[in-house]
């Protein structure tokens, strides 16, 4: 294997273990908020000016045409919508049960994608 291809790979398994990483910890504060009788939309809804700030400070400059901010919009209302779900389903169902469900549905399109148009 060429250097290229050993850093390719192992950049990979890095954030392929950050991945499972973080689906473990937002299960986890999901289960810790509701422990402490947190309300799960300002938990969720706080995300957002966090992901903003921190975007504007990584990137320096957020330039973005009104077929982006609208995409955008679109994007974090679907977000919303799938955390607030994914947070009772964690609720009701546990968190052992809610990630496995969760790493499933990204398993499947993933492998269907592979075996379909070779990505």
């Amino acid at each position: 294997m060429l250097k290229k291809d050993v850093l390719k790979y192992e950049m990979s398994v890095f954030f392929l273990i950050m991945s499972l990483l973080s689906s473990v910890m937002i299960a986890l504060l999901f289960k810790n908020r509701e422990r402490r009788g947190g309300d799960d939309l300002a938990a969720i809804a706080a995300n957002y000016p966090v992901a903003l700030l921190l975007g504007l400070l990584l990137s320096g400059d957020l330039h973005l045409g009104w077929e982006a901010m609208a995409m955008a919009v679109i994007m974090g209302l679907l977000f919303l919508i799938s955390f607030i779900c994914y947070g009772r389903a964690i609720s009701q169902a546990g968190i052992a049960a809610s990630v496995t469900v969760g790493r499933m549905s990204m398993a499947i399109p993933v492998a269907l994608s592979i075996l379909i148009w070779g990505e």
